[in-house]
């Protein structure tokens, strides 16, 4: 194959790229591509902490580019070197490398086409250093991993002038067994002894690139020869791709001494057999390898030695996967012998497989190994497990501080422990700092590589070859001493880490390159700290991400909801646990800059309202801020660009200030129609309301006075007579928003108070109902029935549906409105049918309560049962049309209790129909009801319509002189005319007064003070029963001794106050026939003739002739009484004359 057929320069992009290309394909030489570490600053920033900082490089080769990577799986390895900063890209077909540090967006790129024969082999290539005195870009080696072949290149640019000419001197070809499985696994460069390749048989071999003159010529060293075990095994023992072998796993340059001449080479395999291996260059002869002074360690003994115990119980499996040596701030070791190694161990604890990943720090020399620190990495969530064919590589750039370890698709940088290291004592540290970048498992990383830190403005950094996307650089910022004195958080805190993490997500949001996604592996206290840290520091807009300042207010604000948004969406993804917790904090920092942007863009204007506005806000702002901010400075810029978090307070004082007229009502609607419905509401639909979950929450709103301020505003402008502002369109628009503002605001506020048991909510509560009542009315008024319906839906505000229904009653066909309560009660069942029926009651619409509800029987009587008060006056109607007469008759006489159904004429109905549905219960169905049940409805019906009937009786007759005209009938009027002029007149006063207005209103009067009012009426002509009608009522007082104590008095009244006694007892004069008369003339005989079979009262009459005065402790009235009875029986034989008169009877 001849040189020019072998390489060609690729030609894309610009005319400028066409040039260099073409130059490139020339034998002349040519311009550097070598660009300067100043180049970077073109680079884009995928994410970036004060610890490191993650960027794509803008040079991207057509090779790794989108439209040229139909079969991106032909991609099949490739590795960026910093020392020159070129990379390459290893396909199927091809070599290509570029300048991954151009400032190109499409770079120079060189392609190197593979053979046919080279199709079944996996072709390897290295980047060497340039030559001295030849142009700055760098050389190539490309290793055939199955022939052994090598073909080196001095330079990219010069390769087909270099093939012609050199073509046998940059060839040779390492003698591997390939027909008995031999084959190339690794290759590194360990320049200036040339490259290092190690075969499947751990073969060794060192490839010098140059001569004793520094002219290319290929030879070869063997540093190892192969293992006897893997000649014997490798061709037949069948491993799979997928386990870790004990391969070759690093090579790496060591100590280079004696100008130049003298070389270390490390070499370590998987199974923990380190060698070190002396070069020794000669500027006359032959190199050689001094067999004499490599040192020979297996390191796996010395460190399950350490590790033994770790884990009780385990079975450990010890797998060494990279080992650098330590590095120093500058070119030099610390010390030549310490090294740090990426360790795998896998564990087998209870049939269960664990693999973790440690970081060893150790001293290896002719004396010994020894273990001076171990420290365990993170675990990394990753679809590979550590086994597989990519395994985890180690990178420590120079000055060495911080480590790299790629783990797929994932880069953990850990700051390494130099102090321990010195210490030279064994401990398992803790790194300053630590952290985990993850890529997104569609960034597919075709190989890594890493640069130094060579001048004191540049960082080590690690490089990843990515297709689509380039090379891309992870950048560990070094921060000194002082820095980390100063810090004032801990790094290493998982509070600082997870905020950090947060922080990235949320300000890098959108990336399609770095996955900020994290584990669960964060407790609730350390998510919510983190998160109000970062929410926090949005709010008060000091936030290293966040500029300081920016020309435009409105773009600071803009840009702090667009990172609340992406937390909101961040911690609803990543804490499962423990999003509740936080997510209503974001959403209240979030309304409140939202408010605090749309107040500003009401004054950010240049007219009289928006001038008469800022003069108002800056009054508030600086009364408030006094103490902060300079009333010289621009007070309104200064407050609405730093922390707006008491915006709250601000708004309530524009509202209040409206309320006294020291601003236009329509300049404070606006403001509330901003803030309220604008950044409040619907942010709360778009966050709050689709997500359940979170528990009912005060919102920040309810922190003051505002929504009452608010509500008193918008009924003021649209409940009150003047309508101006419903006349268009857009003001009948406003006015719902503010109504369905308001019931969402104030029933969370509602559900809030229930779940806190505030003690405010029975007054809220009502307030609510109140206000919404005058709202949806206003809302019908102005012919917004759709509308009112709509929030009355929303919100399952029943009594305010009934409301819009009863309006479209007057619009629509009634078996319209019956379909749609059909599809309410469908719906909503009972809930719904209560506030429909508590509505109807309230509009005293009992006939369509009763006849148009009849389907619902089941809802209707559950309502009379639940309100039975509420309802007795005509739930009865409905038990009767069901035939339930015992449930009748229980509310008949149950509503004769409520103090608002004391008429005499209702109370006479109820108990008579009580009555008459007690006997009807019993002849329904004598054998299903309960009949002693019934009998005591029927006898209460019955007592009750005693005392009414007797009430009524007394009433009609005192009514009848004066023509039934009622309003005639007075106290005065009474005393006067029914009074029995025998008792005290103040007496009889003191003993009305409580009740005599409601016996002439016609009102019912307590059994007690009926036997009190008729035992004071004369007992002359037709009311010469009153007596027996006051007994008979005192008879159906239920408590014994109250009755006894009634029935008592009529009796000491009766005959104390009414018969002549002195006339009844002579009868000397008198026949027989006369003093029956005068004795059938007494009241005392009309009375007993009334009573004479009820023992109970002629008992009380025996106990009062009997009684004896009661002692001075007793109720004055009942001395009195007692006092009179018993001088009458000092008067007359008193037992005697009752006898007789009982006689007669």
């Amino acid at each position: 194959m001849s040189s020019s057929s072998f390489f060609k320069a690729r030609q894309f992009g610009n005319e400028s790229v066409l040039k260099r290309s073409f130059l490139a394909d020339s034998t002349m030489d040519s311009i550097s591509l070598h660009q300067p570490a100043s180049s970077g600053h073109l680079s884009s920033e995928l994410t970036k902490t004060d610890k490191y900082c993650v960027s794509r490089l803008p040079a991207l080769p057509p090779v790794l580019s989108h439209d040229r990577m139909e079969d991106s799986s032909s991609l099949l390895n490739g590795y960026a070197d910093g020392k020159t900063e070129f990379a390459l890209v290893v396909s199927e077909k091809s070599i290509d490398v570029w300048p991954y540090n151009s400032s190109d967006d499409v770079p120079i790129s060189f392609e190197f086409p593979l053979g046919e024969s080279s199709q079944d082999a996996l072709q390897l290539a290295i980047l060497t250093r340039s030559s001295p005195g030849t142009s700055l870009d760098p050389g190539l080696v490309i290793i055939n991993s199955i022939s052994g072949h090598v073909r080196f290149y001095e330079s990219v640019q010069h390769a087909p002038a270099l093939g012609m000419i050199n073509s046998k001197s940059i060839e040779t070809t390492i003698n591997i067994l390939a027909g008995l499985g031999e084959y190339i696994t690794l290759a590194e460069n360990v320049e200036p002894a040339g490259i290092v390749v190690a075969t499947s048989w751990k073969r060794v071999v060192l490839v010098l690139l140059r001569d004793h003159k520094g002219a290319p010529k290929l030879s070869s060293l063997e540093l190892t020869r192969p293992s006897t075990s893997s000649r014997l095994f490798s061709g037949w023992l069948g491993l799979s791709d997928d386990e870790l072998t004990d391969d070759i796993v690093s090579i790496k340059s060591g100590v280079i001494s004696a100008l130049g001449t003298t070389q270390e080479i490390i070499v370590q395999d998987a199974a923990g057999t380190f060698k070190k291996y002396l070069y020794q260059a000669s500027s006359t002869g032959t190199p050689i390898i001094n067999h004499k002074k490599t040192l020979l360690h297996r390191l796996a003994t010395f460190l399950e030695s350490n590790i033994d115990g770790l884990i009780p119980g385990a079975v450990l499996n010890v797998k060494f996967l990279d080992l650098w040596p330590a590095f120093s701030s500058g070119s030099q070791f610390d010390k030549r012998d310490l090294y740090i190694a990426l360790v795998c161990i896998q564990s087998s604890l209870r049939g269960s497989q664990e693999e973790r990943l440690i970081l060893l720090t150790m001293k290896i020399n002719e004396s010994g190994v020894m273990i001076i620190a171990s420290h365990l990495l993170p675990e990394v969530h990753t679809t590979n497990n550590l086994s597989l064919v990519s395994k985890p590589k180690l990178f420590i750039p120079k000055p060495g501080k911080s480590a790299f370890v790629v783990i797929g698709n994932a880069v953990v940088l850990c700051d390494l422990a130099s102090e321990t290291a010195k210490s030279g004592d064994f401990a398992y540290y803790k790194p300053k700092w630590e952290d985990t970048i993850k890529f997104k498992p569609s960034v597919q990383v075709i190989g890594c590589g890493y640069e130094d830190k060579v001048k004191d403005d540049e960082n080590s950094a690690l490089l990843f070859i990515t297709s689509d996307f380039g090379v891309v650089r992870i950048e560990r910022f070094t921060p000194s001493d002082e820095d980390c004195e100063s810090q004032n958080e801990d790094p290493t805190n998982p509070v600082s880490l997870l905020k950090s993490h947060i922080q990235q997500a949320v300000y890098f949001d959108g990336s399609s390159f770095v996955d900020f996604n994290v584990g669960p592996d964060f407790s609730d206290e350390v998510v919510i700290e983190a998160v109000n840290s970062v929410v926090s520091e949005i709010m008060s807009n000091s936030s290293p991400y966040l500029p300081a300042f920016l020309s435009s207010t409105r773009d600071t604000f803009a840009l702090r909801l667009k990172l609340l948004r992406s937390l909101l969406e961040f911690v609803k993804s990543n804490f499962v646990r423990s999003w509740i917790a936080v997510y209503p904090s974001i959403v209240d920092t979030l309304e409140k800059i939202e408010c605090a942007l749309n107040l500003w863009n009401l004054i950010d204007m240049d007219d009289r309202e928006a001038n008469q506005l800022k003069k108002n806000l800056k009054a508030i702002i600086s009364n408030k801020h006094s103490s902060s901010i300079n009333s010289k400075s621009d007070v309104l810029r200064s407050y609405f660009s730093h922390n707006v978090s008491d915006i709250l307070d601000i708004l309530t004082r524009l509202i209040e200030d409206s309320l006294s007229h020291s601003q236009s009502i329509k300049t404070s609607l606006k403001i509330l129609l901003i803030t309220l419905h604008d950044a409040v509401y619907c942010n709360e639909l778009a966050y709050i309301v689709p997500n359940d979950q979170i528990p009912a929450r005060k919102l920040w709103v309810f922190d003051s006075s505002l929504i009452v301020r608010a509500e008193e505003l918008i009924s003021l402008a649209y409940c009150s007579s003047d309508d101006n502002l419903v006349q268009t369109s857009s003001g009948r628009e406003e006015f719902v928003k503010f109504i369905a503002t308001l019931y969402y605001l104030i029933s969370s506020a509602i559900v809030f108070m229930k779940s806190t048991d505030d003690d405010q909510l029975q007054e809220y509560t009502t307030w609510f109902e109140n206000r919404r009542k005058v709202w949806i009315t206003s809302l019908l008024e102005y012919g917004l029935l759709r509308e009112a319906l709509v929030i009355a839906e929303t919100y399952k505000d029943f009594s305010s549906i009934s409301q819009v229904l009863e309006k479209e009653r007057e619009l629509s066909s009634p078996e319209y409105i019956l379909d749609k309560i059909a599809i309410y009660m469908a719906e909503y069942g009972y809930e719904f049918a209560c506030k429909l029926f508590e509505f109807d009651i309230e509009l005293d619409k009992i006939q369509r309560l009763l006849s148009e509800y009849a389907q619902y029987e089941e809802f209707l009587t559950r309502f009379f049962e639940e309100f039975p008060y509420q309802t007795a006056a005509f739930s009865w109607i409905h038990y009767i049309k069901a035939k339930s007469f015992e449930e009748a008759s229980n509310v008949l006489i149950s509503m004769n209790a409520n103090k608002n159904f004391d008429q005499q004429h209702n109370r006479e109905f109820s108990f008579s129909m009580a009555k008459l549905a007690a006997i009807a219960a019993e002849t329904e169905d004598s054998k299903m009801v309960d009949s002693y049940a019934l009998e005591e409805l029927v006898i209460e019906a019955e007592n009750n319509l005693v005392g009414i009937r007797i009430q009524n009786k007394l009433f009609n007759h005192i009514s009848l002189f004066v023509h039934n005209k009622t309003p005639m009938v007075t106290k005065q009027y009474f005393l006067d005319n029914f009074a029995n002029t025998k008792i005290p007149r103040s007496q009889i006063e003191s003993e009305i007064l409580p009740f005599f207005n409601s016996f002439i209103e016609e009102r019912q009067l307590t059994k007690g003070d009926l036997t009190i009012l008729l035992s004071i009426v004369n007992p002359i002509s037709q009311l010469n029963n009153v007596f027996a009608d006051a007994l008979t009522v005192a008879a159906l007082i239920s408590n014994d001794s109250e009755f006894r104590k009634a029935a008592g008095k009529v009796w000491s009244k009766l005959l104390t106050k009414t018969d002549d006694w002195s006339v009844v007892t002579a009868t000397g004069d008198n026949t027989d026939e006369v003093n029956k008369i005068k004795i059938k003339e007494t009241i005392l005989y009309h009375t007993l003739k009334e009573v004479k079979f009820n023992k109970d009262i002629i008992g009380v009459l025996e106990s009062v002739v009997n009684g004896s005065i009661p002692d001075d402790s007793s109720d004055e009235t009942d001395r009195y009484w007692a006092e009179q009875v018993h001088n009458l029986g000092q008067r007359i034989d008193l037992k005697k004359w009752i006898s007789i008169i009982q006689a007669e009877t």
